[in-house]
């Protein structure tokens, strides 16, 4: 027995010299400069400047407050952008609101852009110094927006009125050149517009989505925004399709709403913008896809376009066109 016990001790103490302590903070890189920009022709060129940063790491010091923020239009220097504080909605995480996040800091400048114009935002942060740059395109030509709406007046359970709607956007796409589109829909919640829940039924958004679900049966719904390019129509006038069901009153998810118009909005984007977002969207529908319901999660590179750092610049142009479903 005692030689038992001394095999077992040995093999306890071998074991104990297979581990050690690994200082992962040690490995982690340097903070750099984060750029999030938006460049439309509805307003004036937006950046927020921030840091990348660790899970666990405190958030408080996230944006950063002295970047020296120049714009470039067209390749010359347009001016400095400035820091502003805004209020928006609070973050809410697992540990209740981040007042901090509640509370952004963005750089503004003066200049609303047209499409052509060759935008460039250069950063200098005490993180290093970053520049991201794009082109606005030119909008899409959108022929048409109609839809079709089914109304049910309720039934012995309820008196809620109801709607299914199909969303037919006819879309006349340029030839020659590979293009880009991002799709929403507004509708009016209490006092403010917000997007709502649409069901992406067209082929186009099957084929496009196959890689985010893995699940080629199943309609992909989208709550926000989604985005697609012209694969499957390069050229040609288009009829894209979608669907909402909508309830007079309250609609699919809870929420009330004061009117039944809606606005479809159709963006064109940039391949940056576009492959940022599909990134996005892929790290977002993880849980949602054939592997990730056996628990086999797929990394997921989000995709990244500024020089020096990480970000994106989101150049668009959009169409809109206000229904009123009835």
């Amino acid at each position: 027995m005692k030689t038992r016990y001394l095999i077992l001790a040995t093999i306890a103490l071998l074991l104990q010299s297979c581990y050690s302590d690994i200082e992962f903070e040690n490995l982690m890189p340097e903070p750099v400069p984060v750029i999030n920009a938006v460049a439309s022709p509805d307003t004036v060129v937006m950046a927020s400047i921030s840091r990348s940063y660790s899970y666990e790491e405190n958030l408080g010091d996230l944006y950063v407050k002295d970047a020296d923020v120049s714009l470039y239009v067209n390749g010359t220097l347009h001016g400095k952008m400035q820091g502003k504080e805004v209020s928006t909605h609070p973050v809410v995480d697992s540990g209740g609101v981040t007042e901090e996040l509640s509370r952004k800091w963005i750089y503004t400048s003066d200049y609303v852009p047209s499409p052509g114009d060759d935008i460039k935002i250069e950063a200098a942060t005490r993180y290093g110094t970053a520049s991201v740059s794009d082109v606005i395109p030119q909008p899409a030509y959108v022929e048409s927006v109609t839809f079709d709406a089914v109304r049910h007046d309720g039934n012995e359970w309820t008196t809620q009125v109801s709607y299914d709607v199909t969303y037919h956007v006819r879309i006349n796409d340029k030839p020659g050149e590979r293009n880009y589109y991002m799709l929403g829909v507004r509708h009016k919640d209490t006092s403010d517009w917000s997007f709502i829940r649409i069901y992406l039924t067209d082929p186009v958004f099957g084929m496009q989505n196959q890689d985010i679900t893995d699940i080629g049966s199943d309609t992909p719904y989208t709550m926000t925004v989604t985005v697609f390019d012209d694969t499957m129509f390069d050229g040609t006038t288009y009829d894209l399709r979608f669907e909402e069901y909508a309830y007079d009153g309250y609609n699919s998810i809870g929420y009330w709403q004061d009117s039944m118009e809606r606005e479809v909005i159709l963006y064109s984007i940039t391949e940056d913008y576009y492959k940022y977002m599909r990134s996005v969207q892929k790290d977002m529908h993880r849980d949602d896809s054939t592997l990730g319901d056996l628990g086999i999660y797929e990394p997921i590179f989000i995709h990244n376009s500024v020089d020096g750092g990480a970000g994106a610049l989101c150049a668009q142009s959009s169409v809109s066109t206000m229904l009123t479903i009835e």
